[in-house]
């Protein structure tokens, strides 16, 4: 059975390629603008948040709402499932020709199916990569670059 959070990511992100309207833009903007809208979540379970947002711009093509509706997703899932007063940590960095970011936690990882992440995130040029940690789960989520000139 899914919970609340999961029918509602799943139903937002029951689209198709042709519905994406892809411009560029900076993944870090995404993931701050993610983490603040997790904010409560994160709050009332008392988690302790690391965020490690990269100095260089990590410009990609794509959907930017998905993509935050996505990256918020993979926040809320870690609080969720991380133990009270856990820490989530999410990183943002710059891997050769991709844009990269990982939510990571100390809980028991991340509950149910992916799948649906996993299309956005392909549907992107990406992928997405779940592994166990020594205290967790992290997920892993990888994205294409392009010219920084593009989202000036």
């Amino acid at each position: 059975m899914h919970s609340m959070g999961a029918i509602s990511f799943e139903h937002a992100m029951a689209f198709s390629r042709a519905d994406l309207v892809f411009n560029p833009f900076d993944l870090r903007d995404v993931v701050r603008a993610a983490i603040t809208g997790s904010e409560p979540l994160l709050i009332e379970r008392r988690h302790t948040l690391a965020a490690h947002i990269c100095l260089q711009e990590l410009p990609v093509l794509g959907d930017a709402a998905r993509m935050g509706t996505l990256v918020g997703y993979l926040i809320r899932t870690a609080a969720r499932h991380a133990p009270g007063r856990g820490l989530i940590t999410i990183r943002t960095w710059l891997d050769g020709s991709h844009a990269c970011v990982c939510v990571a936690d100390n809980g028991q990882g991340p509950a149910g199916d992916l799948s649906a992440a996993q299309r956005v995130v392909e549907m992107h040029g990406g992928q997405v990569e779940i592994e166990p940690t020594k205290t967790g789960f992290a997920v892993h989520v990888r994205l294409p670059i392009v010219s920084t000139a593009s989202i000036h």
